[in-house]
């Protein structure tokens, strides 16, 4: 492909030994629009996450271990050179002190390229337009089509919202380098990214609770936003804008690991003082309000009507031998969401993927790839939705994995060992202050016993109508944020054997008190799981118990919605766990 001829070219000409290229802009967002997904287009590779390293003989490709067999499909393995390590390991092994290592500025965050420099003190950031082959990926000016969410489905006006940040941190000014953290505070979203509702934007919110929005927002919505003491610069504007900008002493605050390096050294330049600050509205964002609770509970029984509509309508077909592929099951589901009114669109491409194309974590269906599910195999759906009501908003995110016929001996066994991890994290209580690190083997417990385990985290926080994917709450071997009442995750244990399938069984959970000193989940999520994937004899009393009463609760909530041979179905799955008490 020219684009990496060009890029060798650009090493020679630079005396670059070492180009990093990380799948982001300068946002920091996880997903890119279209016309931003220059990683795809250099290397094919489709995923989220990923890291190329160019050097001038060879390229080495990093991910993590939800893409590796995804990587492993898509790229050309004469050019790319698949490392099963981080970036930063590889760079202490390969990396000598007088080889220069190239950095993107606006796509490397203050605290990265800090810990990059413990390892070489010859890299240079270079600006992004510097990379000839990839110029025409940028772009900073085209309008945000933004849109303003009712104060009542947010719990808070965005003055009552920046008022609480300030009064926590007073006299403080803060340079805000998420886009999502700024549309939450502003109760704004917008349509920037397909399955993600918000615009690409900085903001400095100053100690009189006012905003400037860097932001491209046409002249109308900019006379709306002045009304509530937001003035907005475009963002190819923002560098003169600062300029002039000054704040007392200069001083400003902000979160280094999501701040870009253009940006720290423009304010450098400017002589403001920066001070280095978790942003105080990460934390405010992943603690829902009763308003937000209300909303993802709303919108996962909204989610729930369709999940039990299409388990339904897969039965049916696979009892009729009818033949049904992956990308049609996935579009019928989407289908049946948006009989909802309330639906807004998905919120990620679903992962449809059956058999082998199960042990793909993040496996995404194409029409190279796409399978006729045929018998005595497993089918994993994991697929979630975006949902604005009259009265309310909500982000849902839910996997499960049923049997095609007569599931193997050792599906079941790993679909039992996946569940009863699951419904470990789900029926836990814990100590106030703990962290998602405390409590992730609990989901992998039983998994373990068996010399198995997941290379993925076991859940992680979810936006409220913002990402699916929202930090800083996780749960995960590494997290060290503890869990908070109001904070919404998933609980997604999985097992995947290569080239044969894959199980996950997600829900989403809500972080609430239990006693003074403990709290507990909520399992929000409605759809019933496989029977015909467990071995009912490894499972104790409470497992089973906490089966039936989650089932019951799906068909009080759900069966209403049903039609009569749903509702039949339901009841037919029901009576099976109740079996088990």
């Amino acid at each position: 492909m020219q684009n990496k001829i060009d890029i060798k070219t650009f090493l020679l000409n630079n005396q670059i030994d070492f180009l990093i290229l990380k799948n982001t802009n300068e946002f920091f967002s996880e997903y890119l629009p279209q016309k931003q997904q220059f990683i795809k287009a250099i290397s094919g590779f489709s995923g989220s996450n990923a890291t190329i390293i160019f050097t001038k003989y060879k390229n080495y490709f990093f991910t993590d271990g939800r893409y590796l067999l995804q990587a492993k499909q898509q790229l050309n393995k004469a050019i790319f050179e698949i490392v099963d390590t981080s970036v930063w390991q590889w760079l202490q092994q390969h990396c000598q002190d007088k080889q220069k290592i190239a950095m993107v500025d606006s796509f490397v965050s203050i605290d990265e390229w800090q810990k990059y420099n413990q390892i070489n003190k010859n890299i240079i950031l270079i600006d992004k337009k510097a990379i000839d082959p990839l110029e025409h990926f940028w772009s900073n000016t085209e309008i945000s089509d933004i849109f303003t969410c009712a104060d009542d489905i947010c719990g808070a006006t965005s003055w009552q919202k920046r008022q609480k940040i300030i009064e926590q941190h007073p006299n403080k000014t803060f340079f805000i380098s998420s886009s999502e953290n700024i549309c939450w505070l502003l109760n704004l979203r917008g349509k920037d990214l397909l399955n993600t509702p918000i615009f690409f934007c900085f903001a400095i919110l100053q100690p009189d609770k006012q905003v400037i929005l860097f932001a491209n927002i046409d002249n109308k919505k900019q006379l709306l936003l002045k009304k509530q003491k937001i003035k907005v610069v475009p963002l190819n504007e923002m560098t003169a804008f600062l300029n002039l900008f000054s704040t007392n002493n200069n001083q400003i605050y902000s979160d280094f690991s999501t701040t870009n390096c253009n940006i720290y050294n423009i304010l450098l330049k400017n002589n403001f003082i920066i001070y280095k600050q978790n942003c105080p509205i990460t934390i405010a964002k992943a603690i829902k309000n009763p308003a937000e609770i209300a909303g993802a509970i709303k919108s996962c029984y909204q989610d729930g009507i369709a999940l039990n509509k299409f388990l339904y309508w897969l039965q049916t077909k696979f009892n009729k031998k009818e033949s049904i592929s992956e990308f049609t099951a996935q579009q019928y589901l989407a289908f049946l969401r948006r009989q909802s009114p309330d639906f807004f669109y998905e919120s990620f491409d679903a992962i449809s993927a059956f058999a082998e194309n199960g042990a793909i974590i993040h496996y995404k269906c194409n029409p190279n790839t796409n399978l006729l599910m045929k018998s005595n195999s497993l089918y994993l759906i994991d697929s979630g939705g975006q949902y604005l009501g009259n009265d309310f908003y909500g982000t849902t995110d839910i996997t499960r994995t049923i049997a095609i016929d007569k599931p193997s001996d050792a599906m079941i066994l790993h679909y039992t060992l996946v569940l009863k991890g699951h419904i470990a994290l789900a029926r836990s209580k814990f100590p106030k202050g703990t962290t998602g690190s405390n409590i992730d083997a609990l989901a992998r417990f039983y998994l373990w016993q068996f010399g198995l385990d997941y290379a993925h985290g076991t859940g992680h926080g979810i936006g409220s109508f913002l990402s699916v994917h929202e930090g800083p709450c996780a749960i995960s071997k590494n997290n060290q944020q503890p869990l908070l009442p109001g904070m919404i995750l998933s609980n997604e244990p999985g097992f995947y054997l290569g080239n044969n399938y894959g199980i996950r069984l997600e829900n989403m959970i809500l972080v609430k008190e239990y006693n003074e000193d403990f709290l507990c989940f909520e399992t929000i999520s409605l759809a019933p799981f496989d029977f015909n994937l467990i071995d009912t004899k490894m499972l104790t009393y409470p497992e089973k118990k906490w089966l039936n009463d989650y089932h019951q609760l799906i068909l009080q909530k759900i069966g209403n919605n049903l039609d009569e041979k749903e509702q039949e179905w339901l009841k037919n799955i029901l009576s099976q766990f109740k079996s088990l008490t």
